[in-house]
């Protein structure tokens, strides 16, 4: 590959898995997870934990199918 089609890729990788970010981030919030009022330190980092564990795969997922997809 070259440097363009990788620099395009990885930021292809990162679009994605920040717009996954706010939607899975709307729908905790949706579900009752809310990180804006009073919570303490341990709630927030163990929130942003569980979802970059959802996110991560979810990315990883769609960029495989995707690569798969332009072959």
């Amino acid at each position: 590959m070259t440097t363009n089609k990788v620099t395009a890729e990885k930021t292809c990788e990162f679009l994605l898995y920040f717009v996954l970010l706010m939607v899975y981030s709307g729908v905790f919030y949706l579900l009752g997870f809310d990180i804006t009022g009073e919570s303490s330190d341990w709630h927030t980092i163990l929130y942003f934990l569980v979802l970059n564990i959802v996110t991560t795969p979810t990315t990883n997922l769609i960029m495989a199918q995707w690569n798969k997809r332009k072959r």
